[in-house]
């Protein structure tokens, strides 16, 4: 099951990266705002959204705020750099 997502954008000039988590959504919803894509993995086999894609289940010590907070710490600009070299 899928927890998140990411996106790539490239252009000559520009590498831009995003990545979402799904902490708490309304996974009822998800085919309401994201409809199937065009081209799609071979794992999929046609699947909607909803089949295969999941929420990050919090510990009860964990809330989302706390969540970002540990996120800020680890993903720094160093890490990102020692991933690239």
């Amino acid at each position: 099951m899928k927890i998140g997502g990411s996106c790539i954008y490239r252009s000559r000039d520009i590498l831009f990266y995003s990545t979402t988590l799904l902490v708490s959504p309304d996974l009822n919803l998800i085919e309401r705002y994201l409809s199937h894509p065009p081209r799609e993995p071979e794992y999929r086999k046609g699947r909607p959204h909803r089949q295969f894609i999941s929420n990050l289940e919090l510990r009860a010590n964990m809330d989302v705020d706390k969540l970002i907070r540990k996120l800020r710490d680890v993903l720094t600009v160093d890490l990102l750099k020692s991933c690239l070299s």
